[in-house]
């Protein structure tokens, strides 16, 4: 969570579990190149101090970046192609599918002036240099601080090797010995691991040490844990014979490698045998584990499960194991990253390496498989403990995508993480990671293969690839009958119907019908709820609440039954929008507030997105601008991920709740917001974000803004069969009233009010009466104006939108607030469930064009009885 309060701005910055030791002459000039470069690498040999320098370095900087301190850990990163990604958590930023991740991160901190700190970037170092330099040309004010063993080679980097700790020569005197930085770590560190270590009289055996390490802290810190068993005396002696046998011949690697490897080497041989099993075997860990996780996949022969709690006590206390988090009712552990590859070098070398690795794929699945009945419920403990093993799950899923495991444990893994991949934002790894491993096990039975394949689909579709989403649906399907797997077929086709239903919701229920009766036949109460709520949400995108039947009550009981909280909060937005449309925004506000705090407990961004962008509508509908700021803060509060899409709509709003110093700018920003959706996934929602930027328009008085923004959302709406065209020509009949064309105006605003009523959209009927009465008014028709302008009125005080103020003189009567005449301001379907549509699923001739609609009203009799 970024913290403000401890370096006065925003940063996730770690916090410091032992004393800094040392190396003022080293900040200072490591903070004088901060301030210098664009771009510092602070290059060594692993445990050379570069992290905690760095560390320092960050802080002691904070203050000159208003926009945030970010550190950004590589450590357990394996695939190049997640650094920016990995960038993007970091700085609270959402990865939208249509552009790539170096683009979206340019752009979200183009006007930034923060510190990316890049920690351990040495394994990935031709991937991280691509992103540093990418970001560096297209962010004037970004600067990045780097730890590397080797300079990232970028235009303009600065690097600095970071020097060991200071310490003695042989002709310092003893007394003088404890000014130096490596004697004060060895001393300091001693006494922490052997109460009542006294250094009086060890002196000049300590300066030894400290010479022979060459003053690397990561050696002093494994010489000092020595002191538990062995005198400083004894330490020196053992030294000196390993390091004559280690660095003896000529060899490439500097001699700092090489002391630091003959350091850990050193330590490594010292351990008892058992030891040394358990230290390699825990090197196939990344990012921790704990006693239960070590002895699932680290013990066996020789090492007997019910030891391993005991041995790694044991490396803890010899500093080649780091308690990690000790808070919790489980002790986490971890070991650095130097001694976990160490390990694992060891490990390949016993030829053990595929075994123990086989097993924590095992360990990974199993946990998955023990956590799915959870994560199909949206159970946040489940999540949360998914979430919390995820580096593990990434490194068991590279090794199940390069070789075929034992049981087929990869596809059973990929298979147990679908709705987590979704709820958690990792869906675009999902959908990669199944392909992955489906391509490195074609012999695993159909029917698994069909599941794993499904689970890739269902993540594509969450992440708004829908073309391969459509694409691996269709060939689970296909497995799926011919293994005659009835629950698979169903949320196969239940995925296809999802990649279809927000360009073509007639063509999509029939699919989600289909996939409800699969889904029943099989038992599957997932897809049978989620399928029943896709058919009412179906509904919902054409804006025709009155076509509703009891899909979404049914399915809304499904989930209460279930507890699946995901569905639930999903549900409530539904009814959110339900009774917006019927002008209930009391109760309106109750759902969706509701659905957000589901969202929070659940940690799924997408609900929470959906469910605030439909309050807004009602907010703005009532005119109660307080809370659409307060609305847009809760939206962009610190550490919120949020894509370009949505950051459009939050400056759309600042500016809105403005509107009377800037009702042009609102009305820009909010068709640029609707266009990002018109021709991609979202096109119901983009139709309503241009007609409110329509609105503002014409309230500003651009009536060429406000006539090109309605002609595109009517486009749409009809493209789309959503009685939101209603909505539409009302907006464009305004126009016409106020280009003095009466008749023009009339016929386009009594076809709106008809499809609006048919429709059961109440909340945007008051604008069509309001709209007619002052036409009425116009024409010197005084009475039937005034009876209209009264039920506009009444409509209003029955639902609790702004009441209206008209005038009797030609043109659009003013109105207190230009946004009140109740456009939808924001995404109100929740339908694909991601905050950034992008992929488009239909060609820009699938659908009508604006310039293809006509305005003219259609030769139906609309339902509702005209009057005056």
């Amino acid at each position: 969570m970024p913290d403000s309060g401890r370096l006065g701005v925003p940063s996730n910055l770690p916090g410091e579990l032992s004393s800094f030791v040392g190396r003022e002459a080293d900040l200072d000039r490591g903070a004088a190149l901060v301030a210098a470069t664009r771009l510092l690498t602070l290059t060594g040999a692993g445990g050379c101090g570069k992290t905690r320098l760095a560390r320092r370095l960050a802080a002691r900087a904070a203050g000159g970046f208003p926009d945030g301190v970010w550190w950004v850990e590589l450590a357990a990163l394996t695939d190049p192609a997640m650094i920016a990604d990995a960038v993007a958590r970091a700085v609270g930023l959402a990865l939208p599918a249509e552009v790539s991740a170096a683009e979206a991160l340019a752009n979200h901190l183009a006007d930034a002036c923060c510190l990316l700190v890049l920690d351990n970037c040495e394994h990935l170092v031709d991937g991280v240099a691509e992103v540093a330099d990418g970001l560096l040309r297209a962010t004037p004010a970004v600067r990045i601080l780097a730890t590397s063993r080797e300079p990232l080679r970028v235009e303009g980097e600065t690097t600095w090797r970071v020097p060991s700790l200071q310490t003695p020569t042989r002709t310092v005197d003893a007394d003088a010995v404890t000014g130096f930085d490596a004697v004060r770590l060895f001393v300091e560190r001693a006494a922490a691991a052997r109460a009542g270590f006294d250094p009086a009289g060890a002196y000049p055996d300590v300066a030894r040490i400290c010479r022979t390490l060459d003053g690397i802290p990561l050696a002093l810190e494994l010489a000092a844990a020595r002191t538990r068993t062995l005198s400083v005396g004894q330490i020196v002696t053992e030294l000196d014979d390993r390091f004559a046998l280690l660095t003896g011949g000529a060899r490439p690697a500097l001699p700092r490698h090489r002391t630091l490897l003959a350091s850990v080497t050193w330590s490594y041989d010292l351990l008892a045998p058992i030891e040394r099993v358990l230290l390699c075997r825990l090197g196939v860990f990344v990012g921790g584990f704990d006693t239960a996780s070590a002895t699932a996949v680290a013990g066996g022969d020789p090492l007997a499960p019910a030891d391993v709690r005991d041995v790694v006590a044991r490396l803890v206390e010899k500093s080649l194991v780091q308690v990690e988090d000790a808070s919790g009712a489980t002790t986490r552990y971890r070991l650095l990253e130097t001694i976990r590859a160490f390990a694992v070098d060891r490990l390949a070398e016993v030829g053990e390496y595929a075994d123990v690795a086989d097993r924590h794929l095992h360990w990974a699945m199993t946990l998955a498989e023990a956590r799915e009945e959870g994560t199909t419920r949206a159970d946040g403990p489940a999540l949360d403990q998914l979430e919390l093993e995820l580096p593990n799950l990434r490194v068991a899923l590279d090794h199940a995508s390069v070789t075929a495991p034992p049981e087929h444990t990869g596809l059973r893994l990929i298979a147990a993480l679908a709705l987590f991949w979704a709820q958690r934002g990792h869906a675009l790894e999902g959908g990669e990671r199944a392909a992955g491993v489906l391509a490195a096990d074609p012999a695993a039975p159909l029917a698994l293969r069909a599941r794993a394949r499904w689970a890739g689909a269902y993540a594509r579709f969450y992440a708004f690839d829908l073309e391969a989403s459509a694409a691996e649906a269709a060939t689970a399907l296909a497995e799926a009958r011919d293994a005659g797997d009835l629950g698979t077929q169903g949320r196969s086709l239940h995925v296809l119907a999802a990649g279809t239903v927000m360009v073509d919701p007639a063509a999509a229920r029939p699919m989600f019908g289909s996939a409800l009766e699969l889904a029943r036949a099989a038992g599957d109460q997932w897809c049978a709820a989620d399928s029943l709520q896709f058919i009412g949400w179906s509904h919902l995108i054409q804006h025709r609440p009155t076509a509703l039947g009891s899909e979404l009550a049914e399915s809304g009981a499904m989930a209460d039954a279930t507890g699946n909280l995901f569905q639930q909060g999903w549900h409530l937005i539904g009814l959110g929008n339900l009774h917006t449309a019927a002008g209930e925004l009391d109760a309106a506000v109750r759902a969706l507030r509701a659905a957000i705090d589901i969202s929070r407990r659940v940690g799924d961004p997408a609900v929470e997105l959906w469910a605030s962008a439909s309050e807004v509508v009602v907010e703005l509908g009532r005119d109660r601008l307080a809370e659409v700021r307060r609305i847009a803060a809760e939206i962009n509060r610190p550490a919120r991920q949020l894509a370009p899409v949505d950051e459009q709509f939050v400056a759309a709003l600042r500016v809105i709740v403005d509107r009377d110093s800037a009702p042009e700018p609102a009305a820009a920003a909010l068709v640029s917001a609707g266009e990002l959706l018109l021709p991609g996934n979202d096109p119901p929602d983009g139709a309503r974000l241009v007609l409110m930027g329509a609105n503002v328009a014409l309230a500003a008085g651009n009536i060429a803004a406000a006539e090109a923004a309605g002609d595109r959302a009517l486009a749409a709406c009809v493209g789309l069969g959503s009685a939101l065209a209603g909505a539409c020509r009302v907006l464009l009949g305004r126009i016409e009233r106020r280009r003095r064309s009466p008749g023009a105006a009339d016929r386009l605003v009594h076809e709106g009010l008809g499809e609006l009523v048919d429709a059961g959209l109440w909340f945007d009927v008051p604008d069509a009466l309001e709209v007619l009465g002052g036409l009425a008014v116009d024409a010197g028709r005084a009475a039937e104006g005034i009876r209209l302008l009264a039920a506009a009125e009444a409509v209003d005080s029955r639902t609790g939108r702004r009441s209206r103020s008209v005038v009797t003189l030609p043109g659009p009567p003013r109105r207190s607030t230009p946004t009140a005449s109740g456009p939808k301001a924001a995404p109100s379907t929740p339908r694909p469930r991601s905050p950034t549509p992008a992929v488009p699923v239909a060609s820009a001739g699938d659908r009508p064009s604006a310039g293809t609609v006509s305005r003219r009203p259609s030769t139906r009799s609309p339902s509702w009885s005209r009057r005056g």
